[in-house]
């Protein structure tokens, strides 16, 4: 339950920096944003090594990208990367 509120507060928080007007690359991390979702969604209904990986790989290339609007974000979303374990 407790690495569902992780990704429901994941979400959250990227469908208010996603948008943003002064994202670098804007095709980029829009794209980056429908793949995350997706695979953050994906984990949270199906905590399988598949679907761990998939999200671990959205999220590193979210954060790669430089899409996050501000700091803190970026940094929850580092911690959240950093916690994953796919290997259970």
């Amino acid at each position: 339950m407790k690495k569902l509120m992780y990704v429901a507060v994941f979400i959250f928080a990227l469908g208010f920096t996603a948008c943003g007007s002064d994202d670098a690359n804007p095709i980029d991390c829009l794209a980056n944003a429908g793949t995350l979702t997706t695979a953050a969604a994906n984990y949270g209904t199906d905590q399988s090594t598949e679907n761990c990986n998939a999200y671990k790989a959205a999220l590193e290339s979210y954060l790669n990208n430089n899409c996050f609007a501000d700091q803190a974000t970026e940094d929850s979303s580092r911690a959240t990367l950093a916690e994953l374990n796919c290997n259970v």
